[in-house]
């Protein structure tokens, strides 16, 4: 802040540079204000200088109590003073202005009591219209509480006018995968243009006035469609959105040709096993699209089918038709024996080799697993719902099922 003026001038015109011993100049220091009790008017920096002429640098912030009060000025030049925020009271008092042209003093937002008046000159000005990052400028009121909008005209000089602002607050959100930040993922808020995520998955909005709910959606290739909403209220909001992967079903019917095929294993790679129902069917949830899938079905009785399937963005249907294994030994069968069957405490099977033992429901799930050796095998189903299962047999290369009823 200049903070006085130590010497009369010999020139009428005066520059103010932009910086004075290598500081910035930011403004003129408020002089003594007018005090009407002890009679005391105010006293400005360059008050009562003869001036006539005065450049302002463009730094300049605010102009204090008195600061050139009662010169010879006529034209005042305040294009370049974009960042003048501030008026003082008298601050031009008694100069014989003959423009005043506050358009361009975008950051202008206070003028107090007396700051133009004069006895000649001009008669009027327009207030501008500020414009602060961070705020919205709504209108001007004086001193009585009088409205005012931009560049409308102020005849009374005697009054303070003060521009009314409202803070404007930020939105950020990042998308992540629940760990990553997504690039390039798309987000759209209700009347706003398509955003873009940057490398840190992250978007911005600025200037929002609240209170205000913003809906939102969140779009990135290979996951489900995000959907939100956000209040701003009186501070900056911040959320993170994870995205969850694009998943689909896989559905296989495994057939020969004729009937459904139930007890049917189908492997699927990395999403496990199953084994057919009644109706010869197993399906794989939660499998990603645009993969190549390598399946694998097998059945008692039955040559293995290998298939590949492909995912695009939607379910996947598949039909699998198994051959028939021929010369099979019928007499296979006949070297397992289940009873009773119908049972509701134990069953017995009787063996003739070693063999891997599995109890599976309808879903295709495995609820008992059992390792025997040849004999007589006792399996407990006392602790099993009732209803239908399939008792699975693996003995060296020989798979065998049965049918057995829990009561």
């Amino acid at each position: 802040m200049i903070q006085s003026c130590s010497y009369n001038f010999a020139l009428l015109h005066i520059i103010i540079p932009d910086t004075l011993d290598g500081q910035v100049v930011r403004g003129i220091a408020d002089g003594e204000p007018w005090d009407f009790s002890f009679g005391r008017k105010p006293t400005g920096v360059f008050e009562g200088k003869e001036i006539v002429d005065v450049a302002l640098p463009h730094t300049i912030e605010k102009i204090g109590i008195g600061s050139f009060r009662i010169n010879r000025i006529e034209n005042l030049d305040l294009d370049s003073c974009s960042s003048l925020s501030s008026l003082g009271v008298h601050a031009f008092y008694k100069n014989p202005l003959k423009v005043i042209d506050l358009l361009a003093c975008n950051s202008l937002i206070s003028i107090d009591y007396h700051t133009f008046y004069n006895y000649s000159g001009t008669s009027e000005f327009q207030l501008p219209a500020p414009d602060l990052p961070g705020y919205l400028f709504r209108h001007w009121v004086d001193s009585y509480q009088n409205i005012y909008n931009e560049g409308d005209l102020v005849r009374n000089f005697t009054l303070s006018y003060t521009a009314e602002l409202s803070e404007l607050f930020s939105v950020l959100i990042q998308v992540t995968d629940g760990n990553l930040p997504i690039q390039r993922a798309e987000v759209v808020f209700e009347g706003f243009d398509t955003l873009v995520t940057d490398s840190s998955g992250r978007i911005e909005i600025a200037e929002i006035l609240p209170p205000t709910t913003l809906v939102y959606t969140v779009t990135a290739e290979g996951y489900d469609l995000f959907t939100d909403s956000i209040t701003v209220h009186d501070k900056d909001v911040s959320v993170v959105v994870a995205l969850e992967l694009t998943t689909f079903s896989v559905f296989i019917t495994v057939t020969d040709r004729t009937d459904p095929i139930e007890g049917a294993e189908v492997s699927m790679g990395s999403y496990g096993k199953t084994v057919t129902g009644t109706e010869g069917a197993a399906m794989f949830d939660t499998v990603r699209p645009w993969e190549e899938l390598t399946c694998k079905v097998s059945a008692p009785g039955f040559n293995e089918a290998p298939i590949t399937l492909f995912m695009e963005d939607n379910d996947l249907l598949r039909t699998i038709i198994m051959n028939r294994i021929t010369g099979l030994n019928e007499a296979t069968p006949s070297k397992v024996g289940i009873y009773p069957n119908p049972s509701s405490e134990k069953v017995y099977l009787k063996l003739r080799k070693k063999a891997h033992v599995q109890l599976i429901d309808t879903s295709g799930e495995v609820i008992m697993e059992k390792e025997c050796s040849s004999g007589l095998v006792s399996l407990d189903v006392s602790h099993i719902p009732s209803g239908n299962y399939l008792i699975r047999i693996h003995m060296q290369n020989t798979t065998m099922i049965r049918k057995l009823v829990v009561l």
